[in-house]
């Protein structure tokens, strides 16, 4: 249009004078129509600091082993690492409106690319965004630590995190934080999680308005690293604990009303390595690029003890169970059974309502102790000699 309008101008103004003032019109049309046109034409950008994007990352998995209890419920978080972008490590998007008065927003979303197979069937926590590891019964999860969607999963539809106005020239400092969730799917025989198989993270910068430079996939995370994962259970041999045998006078006579404490253990052999796992929100591992990672808190495993008295019990909070029934069994006393090291000369009574809870720790496989102890207790106003024998099944759980 503006070269038929200069040629029809230049043609007319030379051979018909008296079209000037037509022609002056249709001068300052045009000018007036590419005054608008350069104002109209100004182009949205966003570009990137010079070598301050986009960028592409590989983050290591940061701890070297975990020990996953076997009877950690399903569903249960094993593990957790969060992943963060130091300021100095960051993006820089400079946007710019092409006109101030037509402000444009900018928009970041979360996605996953080079996924595994989705857990089959999985209803538990993020429900539709847990992917199989390495590891058979390990589901892993990308949670968003920050932005509008705090705490959502991220899987391979897009996720809105940040959204901003640019209404002058905005330099943009892109944050990111997530976390890698682990957790337990099913049942766990050990193995490696390879940092190489978990899904690929790109943090992606959009605008719904034409803008020179986006979208751009500001940041593309991929994982690598191995985490051994232990599990397993220890084995469990009888116990049998030789109580001795005690002068009813000297020891059930109203002053004394208990025998001296024997202390025993519940031997467990064969045991895995206990190294524990990471499982804080508060203080989970941290990797941060170009800045300072942290180790986390680690969670120590624990065995879960429960007693249950085959004869019943006398009184179950202070750990007092019934002698047998044979014939020619003693009354008026009971065992109890309590808590604590040869050295303790005052344990706690193992309260049957609940399970007794012990930490555990070991980098090596091997044996391990529950110490414990038992004593004759007078139960009754008068105790009759007699045999005093019972019971009682032991239950162990890993935690």
């Amino acid at each position: 249009m503006r070269r038929c309008r200069c040629d029809i101008f230049t043609a007319n103004l030379s051979r018909r004078p008296t079209m000037k003032k037509i022609l002056l019109t249709l001068s300052l049309s045009l000018a007036s129509g590419l005054l608008s046109g350069m104002a109209q034409g100004a182009e949205n950008t966003c570009e990137y600091n010079p070598g301050r994007g986009p960028k592409n990352m590989t983050i290591p998995l940061i701890t070297t082993n975990i020990t996953v209890g076997a009877d950690v419920a399903v569903g249960d978080v094993i593990h957790r690492q969060q992943v963060a972008i130091s300021a100095s490590s960051r993006s820089w998007l400079k946007c710019v409106p092409g006109n101030s008065a037509v402000p444009f927003y900018v928009d970041q979303y979360l996605n996953l690319t080079n996924t595994p197979a989705l857990i089959p069937g999985w209803a538990g926590r993020y429900a539709g965004s847990v992917y199989q590891t390495s590891v058979p019964g390990i589901g892993v999860a990308l949670v968003n630590d920050d932005g509008e969607m705090l705490g959502s999963a991220i899987n391979s539809s897009p996720l809105k995190k940040w959204s901003y106005i640019i209404d002058e020239i905005i330099w943009a400092n892109v944050g990111n934080r997530v976390s890698l969730i682990f957790i337990k799917t099913g049942v766990i025989s050990g193995g490696a999680i390879d940092g190489a198989l978990l899904p690929t993270l790109i943090l992606t910068a959009k605008s719904s308005a034409p803008v020179v430079g986006l979208p751009t996939e500001v940041y593309k995370e991929n994982f690598s690293g191995r985490i051994n994962v232990t599990s397993g259970t220890c084995k469990t041999p009888d116990v049998i604990v030789p109580m001795g045998s005690y002068d009813t006078s000297k020891y059930f006579n109203g002053q004394v009303t208990a025998a001296p404490w024997h202390p025993f253990n519940i031997l467990l052999t064969n045991c895995p390595s206990f190294y524990g796992t990471y499982t804080s929100e508060a203080d989970p591992p941290l990797f941060n690029v170009g800045g300072d990672n942290n180790t986390g808190a680690l969670s120590q495993n624990s065995f879960n003890l429960q007693v249950s008295p085959t004869f019943g019990a006398n009184n179950a909070q202070l750990g007092i169970i019934n002698l047998s029934n044979e014939e020619n069994t003693a009354s008026g006393i009971g065992i109890q059974l309590a808590t604590g090291e040869t050295t303790n000369p005052s344990p706690a009574p193992f309260n049957l309502n609940s399970s007794y809870v012990m930490n555990v720790k070991s980098s090596s496989p091997g044996t391990q102790l529950i110490p414990l102890q038992a004593r004759y207790i007078q139960t009754g106003t008068t105790v009759t000699p007699g045999k005093a024998n019972s019971k009682a099944m032991f239950t162990i759980s890993y935690h």
